[in-house]
């Protein structure tokens, strides 16, 4: 993938060369390709950009689900399960975000079930303060935005998977605008198209598509992809079982599904072209 990006940069600057002494010599004849120029050297960019962040970014074949199992719990998106899975291997985390009813970050799935299993509390949306004084199940430390970027500050090799439940473009602008030191540590999820330029200009590098909540058809998936730069597409288990992930994968484009805790139904998606899994409980 690397020679194949490096000789469609080279081919580009080849042609730029080519229409810059175009541009020069038809200009003293007083004909002028200015328009044609541009969009030609923009081409450029882009697809050096494009071909230079595929680089940069090393996927690994697994990714800790809500921060991964700790104590045979899922889900629970602690300050322990951090610990124990980074300790573990794993370098790339999802996280489930939630806001609280005074508009803060937190990490939680929801505030219905998740209260219910993991504090013995009565479903509601709380306050950050009545959050951090929640007691959760097992010692475990549940976390605000706050906590995340003093760990991740800590840990300068791990990427953070964002799955903000709600408002997710005011969520990515605040993780942006408050920790911009670590937002390269962070790799958005996005659920919809036009969410993907948003994230690019709040200094975003790599985002990930998360298919979960969408209904795009595999036409309208290829075609965006072909025209804008993702780190990885992520998918449910039904559709990774589908030709979506060979397609991608003849792009250049690596697939994860979720969410996967057996070897056997990890191997059987690898057989179809899906590159990684989200996972509770599987390591590296």
């Amino acid at each position: 993938m690397k020679k194949h990006s490096k000789k469609i940069i080279y081919l580009v600057y080849i042609v730029v060369a080519f229409l810059t002494l175009s541009f020069y010599l038809l200009n003293k004849d007083g004909i002028t390709l200015t328009p044609f120029f541009k969009a030609i050297n923009n081409i450029s960019k882009t697809v050096s950009w494009s071909a230079q962040n595929k680089e940069e970014l090393k996927l690994e074949k697994l990714i800790a689900h809500a921060a991964g199992e700790i104590k045979s719990i899922s889900s629970t998106n602690s300050l322990e399960a951090l610990d124990k899975n980074y300790a573990n291997g794993f370098r790339f985390i999802e996280l489930d975000f939630e806001w609280t009813s005074d508009e803060h970050l937190v990490l939680i799935h929801d505030w219905k079930k998740s209260m219910t299993r993991l504090f013995n509390e009565s479903p509601g949306n709380y306050t950050l303060r009545e959050y951090e004084n929640l007691n959760m199940i097992n010692g475990l430390t549940q976390m605000t935005l706050d906590d995340l970027a003093k760990w991740v500050r800590r840990h300068q090799d791990v990427y953070i998977v964002t799955d903000i439940k709600r408002y997710n473009s005011k969520g990515l602008r605040l993780i942006s605008d408050r920790f911009p030191g670590i937002v390269g540590n962070f790799i958005p999820q996005i659920y919809y198209f036009q969410e993907y330029w948003l994230a690019r200009k709040m200094g975003y590098k790599h985002i990930i598509l998360t298919l979960y909540r969408s209904e795009y058809s595999d036409e309208e998936i290829l075609s965006f992809v072909s025209k804008n730069y993702l780190a990885a597409v992520t998918m449910p288990i039904k559709r990774a079982n589908t030709r979506l992930p060979a397609k991608l994968k003849q792009m250049g484009v690596s697939t994860y599904a979720h969410t996967v805790n057996t070897v056997s139904l990890q191997n059987q998606l690898y057989t179809n072209d899906v590159f990684g899994v989200y996972t509770d409980s599987l390591n590296p």
